[in-house]
């Protein structure tokens, strides 16, 4: 291999970094994933009181989960990252990982001499990634140590107490810490698949989001961020041209009424929508009757274990202001969808300038089908209840916006246990 083959390959290394510390800071935006703080190049500077610079050379990638400071995190994950170009076939031997798990033992040391023995075993572990194997004997052997603490093979035992600098107990303690998640796609495939992932997140097709998610990784490998190597969600949010106030865009202004006479037109009402299979229902009446009042009170009266979320399209009159603009699809779709992303329920919507009505309801109904599926297993139902409907397509009449979010979403074909009332 000539000399600029060689500098290719060790650009492709970089790539294969950059593209894989990317798709794993998308993480940052799933409310259910616990990732708070992402570093590259580096651990976290805020790990402890005092930086640590002990093995800091083998973190490629720090995952902090709940917190970036050990004390109130519940794991640290240590990523160590190989690519290759041309040995992709050729498995690590021993000697190849030698200076890996010197570094990671090293970090593993210095713990022990910060923090109470337990604590670093509970939250700690170092991770090896490449698309390369390593060797399947060896492999073994470090397998048979965390789960008998014993090995067959005296000579890579040998191996991993002189790499570790570890023996006995402390050896095995530490190499329950160490894992190597399965084989990873080289660079090729990791850039389409951080396109796929991403476009879990966004509505419609944005090609620049991977390239600008790329970005802030390849920035944050650079010296001018060896003080500041920590990705947060706002970092994620700002590559993907938005911000956290705009997954959360309009509040639910209905007020909350204590001491509620409980009719039974209610119950009979709930009931009749949810022993229907129609799945979209339409309530019409006088204004001044109670239907708001009816939307706060939906949940009380759904079966067990099932959901209701309701969407406010009145405001206290603010959909009449252009700055609220709760009757478009990104402001109502993306409030809701995100709602369901809190508890866990499906993918964020991240908005985008973009994505017209139609991305959005692609989007949301693909949130829906997630939803669907997991409430299926369950059996149980969600009740999506859009307040003040009329109001929704006056402001977009209003507005010259053309047919309200509801409008078309009341048009669309809903996955199975999805009910929505207007």
């Amino acid at each position: 291999m000539g000399n600029t083959d060689l500098v290719r390959a060790s650009r492709d290394g970089d790539y294969f970094h950059y593209l894989w510390a990317a798709r794993k800071a998308l993480l940052l935006l799933s409310p259910v994933s616990g990732l708070d703080v992402l570093t590259i190049e580096g651990p976290s500077k805020s790990e402890f009181h005092k930086e640590i610079e002990d093995g800091e050379e083998i973190v490629d990638v720090g995952e902090y989960y709940r917190s970036n400071k050990f004390s109130d995190a519940s794991k640290i994950i240590y990523s160590q990252l190989k690519h290759t170009t041309v040995h992709e076939e050729d498995r690590f031997q021993p000697s190849d990982l030698k200076k890996t798990l010197k570094g990671f033992a090293k970090r593993y040391q210095k713990f022990l001499t910060l923090e109470n023995k337990m604590d670093v075993l509970k939250k700690l572990e170092f991770h090896f990634i490449s698309n390369r194997p390593i060797s399947e004997d060896f492999y073994k052997s470090i397998c048979e140590l965390q789960e008998t603490g014993t090995v067959t093979k005296p000579t890579n035992l040998e191996k991993l107490e002189l790499y570790t600098n570890l023996k006995g107990k402390d050896l095995e303690d530490f190499i329950k810490l160490v894992k190597f998640p399965s084989q990873e796609p080289n660079y090729i495939a990791q850039r389409e698949i951080l396109a796929q992932d991403i476009a879990y997140y966004l509505p419609g097709d944005d090609v620049n989001a991977p390239n600008e998610l790329k970005e802030l990784i390849h920035r944050k490998a650079l010296s001018e961020n060896k003080d500041t190597p920590e990705i947060t969600r706002y970092d994620v949010l700002r590559a993907l041209k938005t911000n956290p106030d705009d997954l959360f865009p309009v509040k639910n202004l209905i007020k909350e009424l204590e001491n509620i006479v409980n009719r039974p037109i209610v119950r009979t009402l709930i009931d009749t929508i949810n022993e229907s299979h129609s799945q979209k229902f339409i309530i019409q009446a006088e204004g001044g009757v109670g239907k708001s009042i009816l939307s706060t009170q939906i949940h009380n009266y759904i079966p067990s274990g099932s959901l209701s979320i309701v969407y406010d399209c009145f405001g206290n009159g603010d959909y009449r202001q252009s700055s609220s603009a709760r009757h478009t699809h990104k402001i109502a779709l993306v409030q809701i969808a995100n709602e369901l992303a809190g508890l866990g329920l499906c993918h964020p919507l991240i908005p985008t300038a973009s994505a017209g009505p139609s991305e959005y309801i692609k989007a949301f109904l693909f949130r829906l089908k997630q939803v669907s599926e997991r409430f299926s297993n369950e059996n149980k139902q969600l009740f999506i209840v859009i307040d003040a409907a009329d109001n929704s397509q006056m402001a977009a009449d209003e507005f010259n916006y053309g047919r309200s979010f509801i409008t078309d979403l009341l048009q669309e074909i809903l996955p199975q246990n999805i009910k929505i009332g207007a």
